[in-house]
Parts: C-alpha cells; structure tokens; sequence
C-alpha cells in the first residue's frame, strides 16, 4: 500500500524521509487523435477508448493493471521486482509494447507510448486507500510521448539499456526484431529538467 499524505500523520515528515523508491517500469499509452473522435457519438469514441484500454491490458498481460487513466492515456507501473516474479523482463515487456503499439486491428485506435526504467519512484498518494507513485522519473514518462508519433515508442536510456543488455545475451535473437528498430539516443531538452535527456524511439511500422 502506497504510503499515505495526511498533516495528521504522527511523525510525517519522517515517514516520507524514510520512503524507499520503488525501481520499475513506467508506461504511458494514449490515444492518438481521441480529442477530434469525441465529436462522434459517445456510443462510438467510448467503446473506443474502452477497447483501445482493455488491448493495453491484453498485450501486457493481465497481472499489470493500469495503475490510473488521465484523459486518454493510460498508465501503468511495474516494479522491477514484480516484473521478475512474473518471469518476465525489459526484453518481454518491450516486445509487448511493440506489437501493442503496431496493432492494426481498426476496433483500436492508434496509439503512441511512452516507458522509462524509473529509479526515482515513490509510492506515495494523496488519496486515502488508494495506490499511487509519484516521482521525477514518472513525469519525464509523460513528457516522452511528446516526442512520439502514431504506433511509436519512445524511451529514455535506463529502459534501452536493460533491454538490448537482455537481447546481447539472447540466442535466438530474430524472435526479437523489434530491438534493431531502436534509434537513439538524441538528446533533448525537456521541461522541468535541468539537462538533456537522452531519448530513443521505435518509429513506425515496428518491423518490415
């Protein structure tokens, strides 16, 4: 359970002093184009976003719920030691992302997705019984889908680097095109950040 922000807290400020990070994967998917849908019928652009939703959940496996939708776009956050009781890792979970980001079903709308290896992730909410994280690495997750277009990923380098750390050691590495498609990185100014930060991008089609 996230720890909870309450003035009535005894001993709150060392309790948040005390909070431990929670290492892990966090993943923005949002839907490209959901403003202009939603001048259709609300029958139409609602079953979207609910299919489009339950896809997300589909590719990534039904252990990793959306911690929390904002708008359009759905969030995820998978701690590092979760991802391994699961058996899974960076590799999995970035194939995942790719084959979700290019799927051409038309009942989903196109998405764009954004994943950082975070380190600074804190659970921590402002909502009592309710689970949250918060923490810098979280908010640059979300600025990295401005750097992404339709069906593209983009990633900061501490994901990039578990995962090609991951395929280097794979034999069968044609089950894993994908990770050849990675560009990067490009250094970018990014608000909220005092230095560049390092991007990668899988463009658009994911595999020829």
């Amino acid at each position: 359970m996230a720890f909870y922000f309450d003035t009535f807290t005894p001993n709150l400020k060392e309790g948040l002093s005390g909070l431990p990070p929670t290492p892990g994967y966090c993943i923005f998917v949002d839907i490209v184009g959901s403003t202009a849908l939603k001048d259709g019928p609300i029958t139409e652009w609602a079953a979207f976003i609910h299919n489009t939703f339950i896809n997300a959940t589909c590719f990534l496996g039904r252990q990793m719920v959306p911690l929390k939708t904002i708008g359009d776009c759905c969030m995820f956050y998978i701690p590092e030691a979760k991802l391994a009781e699961m058996g899974e890792h960076a590799l999995s979970l970035f194939t995942s992302l790719c084959r979700l980001a290019a799927e051409p079903d038309p009942v989903y709308k196109e998405v764009k997705i954004g994943a950082a290896f975070c380190r600074h992730a804190f659970e921590l909410t402002f909502v009592e019984n309710a689970h949250d994280i918060y923490g810098k690495d979280i908010d640059l997750t979300s600025r990295l889908l401005g750097f992404a277009g339709p069906r593209e990923i983009v990633m900061n380098a501490g994901f990039v680097e578990r995962v090609q750390e991951i395929y280097s050691r794979l034999s069968g590495k044609e089950e894993c095109p994908e990770v050849e498609k990675i560009f990067g990185p490009w250094p970018q100014a990014i608000k909220g950040f005092k230095e560049q930060i390092a991007i990668f991008k899988v463009p658009a089609p994911h595999w020829a």
